[in-house]
């Protein structure tokens, strides 16, 4: 006859077994919902809630509160998550303000306050990443096809036209192909399986034409094929590398089109005194000019330590805009208003202006921790993970701005550290 006490650990066996299905299930949801991208954000809402619901219900918060303590990561996302309450208080515009609280940092606070994912788990959490990615680009391309099979048009294929089959931006879907590369050369694999979805997702960044995530994946394949392929085996993927770099760029195309935007820019924007509608800024030239306003914003309002509030920084950005009268559009109709719909496009600029000289301090500590200890630890997709967002940060504020965008990079984070534990269990 069975005893009390072990009828009762096979009840908490049970109840265990739950909750770990309960919590994968969710967190596959949560991958997939952020490959939907921002105008899907309830579904990404809505994995969280049901995530946190989860941990509330699984109890044992001691034992929570002990894993907690012992995480760097979650100190440093708390802080900066109360930067964005802070601001409540610093901006004029405390609506707003308020709105941006609502980040996914308690993403954190479950996955490293849980019991850990088993090894296989988060292989197959990644791995379902890479499918959901790989099925909503093959998506795009396919509704691409179709318009050039009416239109003739070639440039269906490219850039943001081809991003928007699927309600995404370009730079997003690189991201999540950059993303999905990083994990295609960790994941254990077979090699086919490997090289195939590499050279898909090597396509669709092409195509895409990003020229920050086009660096950021030469980056990640260079450093990952001298990291781990023997010196015999890196003359044929090194020779494909440059083949296609040269390709690019001894050859008229669409792709080598976007580089040669570089050449507009011009160094008198960063001290040209007013602007008018018709002049044009070339990417390059509208970040530094970007940088030029954020420093007089900086300036003007006193704001070095604390900045002048996340609820105010666009707005005052908005009005630099105007005030140099560069080109406006109609701003009444959504993707018409020129130069008012774009953002700081950097988001250690943002986090300046945002929250002054403690919030760019607090964002590199955590960018800091996440590819120091990716590289302590030989964790390349943690590795690749932090040069993925130290670089696309100068260009854009994606990975910060957007709740899909942060809760995917939080998430992955938190998977690679949790495969950091089993590797020192085998050490």
């Amino acid at each position: 006859m069975p005893t009390k006490r072990s009828a009762m650990k096979a009840i908490e066996s049970r109840k265990e077994i739950i909750f770990n299905k309960l919590y994968l299930i969710l967190t596959g949801l949560l991958l997939v919902s952020a490959i939907l991208g921002g105008r899907f954000t309830a579904f990404n809402s809505i994995s969280t809630i049901g995530l946190l619901l989860v941990w509330i219900a699984e109890g044992d918060f001691s034992t929570k509160w002990e894993r907690l303590k012992s995480s760097p990561l979650v100190y440093l996302t708390t802080f900066y998550f109360l930067l964005y309450v802070l601001s409540i208080w610093i901006s004029k515009d405390k609506d707003h303000a308020l709105s941006l609280v609502q980040r996914e940092f308690v993403i954190v606070f479950i996955f490293s306050s849980k019991n850990p994912f088993k090894k296989e788990h988060i292989y197959f959490l990644l791995k379902i990443f890479v499918y959901g990615t790989f099925f909503w680009m093959s998506l795009a391309s396919i509704l691409a096809m179709k318009q050039y099979l009416f239109s003739g048009d070639p440039s269906v294929f490219l850039y943001h036209t081809l991003a928007y089959n699927i309600e995404s931006t370009a730079i997003y879907a690189s991201l999540l192909c950059v993303i999905s590369v990083a994990v295609v050369l960790f994941v254990p694999a077979s090699a086919r399986w490997k090289i195939i979805l590499y050279v898909f997702f090597t396509i669709w960044l092409l195509l895409l034409s990003s020229r920050m995530f086009l660096f950021i994946h030469l980056v990640i394949s260079v450093v990952n094929l001298f990291t781990y392929l023997p010196a015999k085996y890196r003359v044929i993927p090194a020779g494909g590398i440059i083949a296609i770099v040269a390709l690019l760029f001894f050859t008229n195309n669409p792709i080598k089109s976007r580089f040669q935007d570089l050449e507009l820019f011009k160094t008198s924007y960063l001290t040209q005194p007013t602007f008018n509608e018709a002049t044009y800024f070339d990417g390059l030239s509208l970040r530094l000019v970007y940088i030029r306003f954020s420093c007089e914003i900086m300036r003007e309002h006193n704001g070095y330590l604390l900045g002048v509030g996340s609820g105010d920084a666009a707005t005052l950005l908005r009005e630099k805009i105007l005030s140099y009268h560069m080109f406006t559009g109609d701003n009444s109709i959504s993707g018409k208003g020129g130069y008012l719909q774009y953002s700081f496009h950097n988001i250690y600029l943002e986090s300046f202006v945002s929250f002054g000289i403690i919030g760019l301090l607090t964002l590199l500590m955590l960018y800091g921790y996440i590819g120091y200890t990716g590289i302590k630890n030989r964790m390349a997709l943690l590795r690749d993970i932090f040069i993925i967002i130290f670089f696309s940060s100068f260009t854009d504020v994606i990975i910060m701005h957007d709740q899909c965008d942060l809760s995917l990079i939080l998430t992955l984070c938190c998977l690679s550290i949790t495969l950091i534990g089993y590797n020192e269990q085998h050490l």
